[in-house]
This record gives structure tokens, C-alpha cells and sequence, in this order.
């Protein structure tokens, strides 16, 4: 044991071992090289060290007192392998290659900074073991830092610089209030990095769940995390009401990628979730939760998978990409913003409490009950709602350049704007006030079903162009508006082009207007064929040169033979067998005819249509402006009266049969 109030010691090297002790008050050691094996150096107060050629503390402790302790071994390796280094205040290291394992390094304030080397610091998770700075730790200019079954710790901050990779393999990471990672690599497997607030910076981060323990990121009030590469796969909670143990957590989240892999994983936000992902999220049965609200966004090319996956939060989810390959389950109590550049298949639909706003720049087809809690808002290139799809809501708005439905779109509020809207066959459109907006409006028929555009209230028409046909049916249990355009208020307005109801229904409890140019309600069906309704045989007498004939079974009409002897003057008188015919008035003549023949009758005959007439019926009144109607065959019914105004007029017409008679025979 060596000891003194003060030294300044300068040597051409240091061998302490085999339990000696060199202490002082304070201590300036100035050594090519420091060996201190199993020994101890120590100050009271401050301690410097300067090594050239390196310091061995293998199982040695070189430690201040009470103040403070700084070592520099001018980039040379600095052995500290089941060693100590400590100091109650500062304790700074500049060195080469720096090796922990099993050892200590701590102070309250702690920096290291290796110069481009390697920090080794596996093995240090048993107790007083590892590397600590009790108010601030700070690992800087390191080419990479091994800590595998390794310990990291400040109780307030923690910063982590290194050039390549950071391995925590089973490491902590750990700080109790602030921590700062920056590498070009983070092996994180098993591992734990966690804070209060959280910022990890890396080219690539590999958070894959190797084990049920580790795989942890976590800012229990703030986590940012900037990757190029992220992988959080296999770190989902294992059921749904288990609080998850692994994965990405956070209180508030801000996450930027080029690709995000979550495979079986699970990202877990207390607050505010913001995720900027620019090139692939796959979230295959993974899990994105929030409490509060969602944003993933992009800069124009994401890649959304969420195939069996869970995207959810409480009150918001924005959501943006290029393309949303499978949807998944995406669900909030609030509202949901999703906006697409590609087209879009919806065969799992969006659970939403209040309000969504879905837009894509292609094409949007709906498969699914899509029951939206408050308000629907749908816009793309083209909306398809297939004989299975539902699109439901308070208020339903559909914005496309063409809407083609073959399902059911329903809503109090209901709004079709389209420059071309097609209802075929199954198809349901239904509204308390429902209302639509087009250049053309086709509502017919398909495989048998008639397609039908009704509202419980108010049916507005906004549309140049309306062809209802086939069965098919316009109604409103309030009243009926037609016209080109649809005002602020959704109402229609304006001087439409033309309406043709073809073997289709119009009909309203209330009034029906038209502000239409031209009216057909027309029987397009209408086929007409010759039918034979009567043949019968007649056999008739005519008497003399009088019109007049006679049945054969006429009463008193009898035939009378005349005596072949009889010696009357006339054209007969010769005749033998002469037979007169008697009316029944006794009048009786030689010259009669009998006339025996075939009397048919053939009539036009209206061949039964798959759909009936046209009809447009009100149970209050129709009004016709600057109308042009035309009623063929067909029926125009209105409870208190039909007027035209500012130049309207109808014609009706009906098709009239024909009736022919044949006559045939002698």
C-alpha cells in the first residue's frame, strides 16, 4: 500500500497486482502504460490519468473518492474487463478501444468518448456491473458499441453516438428521463432501449422478437424513431386484454421510415401517434394501436399491407399511401381519414364511430356493409358499390366521375355527384332528404331485379339526362324536384334536358315538378299481334232482290216444293222440283238464294309484357315546365290536378288495334 496527500506521478509504466493500493488525496498519473490487476488506485479528491500505451484494470479499481476522475489513454485500448472505474461526481474517459465486460464503469456524470472505437460491454446485467451516469451518461464518437447481456443507465440522460452499429442482443438501454441513440445500425434483439422521452436515430433498426422478453422500444412520455429500415415483427401481445410487453411503445409517437416491417408486431401509443413511412408498411397480423390518434403518412409512395393486420385508435386515424393492398382492420370510436393514390378494393370494412373521409385518385369498390356512425364521405375516379356492399351513414356524400351501384347507399342526408350515376338491377339509393347530382342518370334493370332511387322525405334531381326504365322506380314518400343542376342547399334547380321513363315507375305522395325540357313516359314494350277471336259457320237465305238475309233457323222461314203439273206462267213454269221459299211475314218467292259460308274474325291483341306501362303518379299535383311531354300507352296520374306552365303541352297517344272479317264459302 502506497499512500500520500498528493501525487503527481510520471512513469514509463505502472504494474499494481496482487491486492496492492495506491491512494492520495489527489492524484495526476502521467504512464506509457497502466497495468492494475486485482489492485486498487485511488484519490480522495481528483484523479487524472494518462496512459499512452494503454491501461489493464482487470479486476481493478480506479476510482475518486469523492470527486472527480479522468482517463485518457490518447486512443489506446483501455482494458476495464470485471473492473471499476468510478467517481461520486465526473468521470470522463477519452480512449481507444474500451473493454466492459463484466465491469463498471459510473459516476454522476458520465462521459466517455472512444475516438472511433468500440465500446465492449457485454455481460454487465449482475449487480454493480455495466456503465452508468446517474445524471447524464454520455457515449460519444464511437465506432460501435457490444452490449449483449449489457447495461447502459442514467437516471435523467442518456446519449449514444456511434458510427456503425449498436448490438443490444438481451442489452438495457436505459435512461429514466432523456435518451439519445444515433447509429448507422441497431440490433435490438431481445433487447431493451427505454426512457421517459426517446429519440433513436439509425439507418436500419432490428427490433425482432427473438424471445418472449426484449424487443422493447420505449418512450413512456415521448419516443421519436428515425430508420431507413425499422423491423418490429413478432412483438404483438399475446392476446388482445394482456398489456403488451415488446414491441414499439410509446406515450407520443413520431416515427419516420423508408419501410416499416411489423409482421406479428406491435406498435402500442398511449397519446399521438404520427408515423411518416415512405416506401413499404407491412402490418401483417401486426398491430397499430393508439389511445388517442393515428396519423401514417407519406411522401407519395407508400405501400400499405395491413392483410389480417390492426390499425386503431380512439378518437382519430389519418391515414395516406399510394396504394392499400389488403386493408385489414381498421377501426376508431372518432373519425377516419384515409386518402389513396391508387385504386382500392374494400372487402373488410372500416369500423367508425363518427365521420369518414375516404378519397383515392383511382377507383374505390365496395364489397362490405361499410356502416359509418355520423357522416360517409366517399370520393374517387370511379365509386363501385357491388350487390353485396352497403354504404351507410347520418350524412352519405359520394363524389366520383362515375358511381355505378348495384348494393345499397342510404344515409338521412344522402348526395350522389357524378358526371355519369348508375343504379342497376339490385340497386338501392335511399335518403331522409336524398339528392343527385349528374350530367346522366341511368336507373334500369338487371337479371330480372328493377333498380330503385327512393326518399323518405325530399327527391332532388339535379341531372340533364335521366333514363328510368324496365321496371325500375323513382319514389318519395314527401315530394319529387327535377332539374339540371343541384344548388347549395342540394336542391334541384335549373332546366333540364330530357327525362325518359320507359315501362319504369315515377311516383310521390307529394308533388312531383319538372323543370325538364322533354317528358317521354312511354311503353317501350308494347308489341301488338293479329289473334284470331272468332270462326263461325253461317248458313243464310236472301229473298227476291231484298238486302236483307235470313238464318236458316229463323222461325216460320220455311221452303216450299211446287207441283211439277202445275200450269203457271213464268220463267219456271218448266222447271221440275221448284221449290219457293216462305217468310214468315207468308210472302213467298221462286227467287231466293242460299248462302253458306265461314265467317273469321282476326284482332290486334296486345302481347303481356315482362314490365308494365310507364307510369308517373302523384297524390298531390304535377307540374310541367317548359315541357315537352309525350304519353304513349301509358299512365300520367296526379290526386289534385296536372298544369303546364311557360309553355308546356302533352300529347297523348294510345297504339289502336285493328279488326278484320273474312268471309268464306258459297
Amino acid at each position: 500500500m502506497i499512500t500520500a496527500g498528493k501525487a503527481t506521478l510520471a512513469l514509463s509504466g505502472l504494474n499494481s497486482s496482487q491486492h496492492s493500493e495506491i491512494s492520495a488525496s489527489e492524484i495526476t498519473l502521467n504512464a506509457d502504460k497502466v497495468i492494475n490487476q486485482n489492485s486498487r488506485l485511488q484519490a480522495n479528491k481528483v484523479f487524472t490519468l494518462n496512459a499512452k500505451q494503454g491501461i489493464i484494470n482487470h479486476n481493478g479499481i480506479i476510482a475518486s473518492k469523492t470527486d472527480s476522475l479522468s482517463i485518457n489513454t490518447h486512443q489506446t485500448k483501455l482494458d476495464n474487463a470485471n473492473g471499476t472505474l468510478f467517481a461520486p461526481r465526473a468521470l470522463t474517459i477519452q480512449s481507444g478501444e474500451l473493454d466492459n465486460r463484466a465491469g463498471l464503469i459510473s459516476a454522476k456524470q458520465t462521459e466517455i468518448n472512444t475516438q472511433q472505437h468500440q465500446i465492449d460491454n457485454r455481460n454487465t446485467q449482475a449487480e454493480n456491473k455495466g456503465i452508468i451516469g446517474v445524471d447524464k451518461l454520455s457515449l460519444n464518437n464511437l465506432s460501435s458499441l457490444n452490449n449483449e447481456q449489457g447495461f447502459i443507465h442514467s437516471n435523467k440522460q442518456l446519449d449514444v453516438s456511434v458510427a456503425s452499429n449498436i448490438n443490444n442482443p438481451q442489452g438495457i438501454l436505459n435512461s429514466n428521463e432523456g435518451l439519445t441513440l444515433n447509429a448507422a445500425q441497431i440490433d435490438n434483439k431481445a433487447g431493451s432501449i427505454t426512457a421517459k422521452t426517446a429519440e433513436v436515430n439509425a439507418k436500419s433498426i432490428d427490433n425482432n422478437a427473438v424471445s418472449e422478453v426484449g424487443s422493447l422500444i420505449l418512450g413512456t412520455t415521448q419516443l421519436v424513431l428515425n430508420a431507413e429500415q425499422l423491423n418490429n415483427q413478432n412483438t404483438k401481445r399475446k392476446t388482445a386484454d394482456k398489456a403488451p410487453t415488446q414491441g414499439i411503445q410509446a406515450g407520443e409517437l413520431v416515427l419516420n421510415a423508408n419501410t416499416l416491417s411489423n409482421q406479428q408486431g406491435g406498435i402500442y401509443v398511449a397519446d399521438l401517434a404520427t408515423m411518416t413511412v415512405n416506401q413499404t408498411l407491412n402490418n401483417q397480423n401486426g398491430e397499430v394501436l393508439s389511445d388517442n390518434g393515428l396519423t401514417i403518412k407519406d411522401n407519395g409512395n407508400l405501400s400499405l399491407n395491413n392483410q389480417d393486420g390492426l390499425i386503431q385508435a380512439k378518437n382519430q386515424v389519418h391515414l395516406t399511401a399510394k396504394t392499400l393492398e389488403q386493408e385489414g382492420s381498421i377501426k376508431t370510436q372518432g373519425d377516419l381519414t384515409i386518402r389513396l393514390k391508387e385504386s382500392f378494393t374494400l372487402n373488410n370494412a372500416f369500423e367508425v364511430g363518427n365521420d369518414l373521409d375516404f378519397s383515392t385518385q383511382g377507383d374505390f369498390t365496395n364489397n362490405v356493409a361499410l356502416l359509418i356512425g355520423n357522416r360517409a364521405t366517399l370520393s374517387a375516379n370511379q365509386i363501385i358499390n357491388t350487390a353485396s356492399g352497403e354504404i351507410s351513414s347520418k350524412n352519405s356524400k359520394l363524389t366520383a366521375n362515375e358511381i355505378t351501384n348495384r348494393g345499397l347507399i342510404d344515409g338521412e342526408q344522402t348526395l350522389l355527384n357524378a358526371t355519369q350515376i348508375n343504379n342497376i338491377g339490385s340497386g338501392r339509393i335511399y335518403g331522409d332528404h336524398l339528392a343527385l347530382g349528374s350530367n346522366q342518370l341511368i336507373n334500369r334493370e338487371e337479371n330480372g331485379s328493377s333498380a330503385t332511387i327512393a326518399a323518405r322525405k325530399r327527391l332532388d334531381f339535379g341531372v340533364n339526362k335521366i333514363i328510368n326504365s324496365n321496371g325500375s322506380t323513382m319514389m318519395s314518400l314527401g315530394t319529387i324536384h327535377f332539374g339540371k343542376t343541384l344548388d347549395e342547399n342540394h336542391q334541384a334547380v335549373g332546366l333540364a334536358d330530357s327525362v325518359q321513363n320507359h315501362n319504369a315507375v315515377i311516383e310521390a305522395l307529394g308533388r312531383i315538378s319538372f323543370n325538364v325540357k322533354g317528358v317521354e313516359n312511354q311503353h317501350k314494350l308494347l308489341k301488338l299481334e293479329m289473334q284470331e277471336t272468332s270462326r263461325i259457320p253461317i248458313f243464310e237465305y236472301s229473298f227476291g232482290n231484298e238486302p236483307q238475309r235470313y238464318a236458316k233457323d229463323t222461325e216460320g222461314l220455311t221452303k216450299i216444293k211446287r207441283d211439277n203439273d202445275s200450269s203457271r206462267w213464268g220463267t219456271n213454269r218448266n222447271i221440275k222440283n221448284l221449290y219457293a221459299l216462305r217468310l214468315p211475314d207468308g210472302r213467298e218467292s221462286e227467287e231466293w238464294r242460299e248462302y253458306d259460308y265461314i265467317r273469321t274474325i282476326n284482332e290486334s291483341m296486345i302481347i303481356p309484357a315482362v314490365y308494365d306501362e310507364a307510369k308517373i303518379i302523384s297524390g298531390d299535383k304535377i307540374d310541367f315546365y317548359s315541357s315537352d311531354v309525350k304519353n304513349a300507352d301509358s299512365k300520367i296520374i296526379a290526386n289534385t290536378g296536372i298544369e303546364y306552365h311557360q309553355g308546356a303541352k302533352i300529347d297523348n297517344n294510345s297504339t289502336l288495334g285493328v279488326l278484320i272479317t273474312t268471309e268464306k264459302g258459297k
